[in-house]
């Protein structure tokens, strides 16, 4: 997005039970609109998320690379553990700030 007008802000994005095609577009501009209004750290709350398909890791690595060229942050917070091996599997642990979901948080 390249803009120049930063607020220094943060903003909590709580994706629905799938990160997966079905939903993918709607959540990938949901995310831009946030991105164009210049927040400089995004939380993508996966605390209700059950499943992430390639289409849904596809936005989320997006997202990553859009905030990362405007100098903002894209955190991944209470990462299930089936996702976050997901994620460690493809290498993906080592590009995204993750945190895994608490062991006392049960949904």
């Amino acid at each position: 997005m390249g803009k120049n007008k930063k607020n220094h802000s943060k903003k909590n994005v709580r994706p629905g039970k799938n990160v997966i095609a079905a939903n993918a577009e709607s959540l990938n501009k949901k995310l831009h609109k946030i991105i164009e209004q210049g927040i400089t750290e995004l939380t993508l709350d996966l605390v209700n998320v059950k499943s992430v398909d390639p289409v849904g890791l596809s936005v989320i690595a997006a997202t990553h690379n859009t905030m990362n060229n405007d100098e903002g942050k894209l955190l991944l917070k209470n990462v299930p553990d089936e996702i976050n091996t997901l994620f460690t599997e493809l290498g993906l642990d080592k590009h995204f700030e993750i945190e895994k979901m608490n062991q006392n948080h049960n949904v």
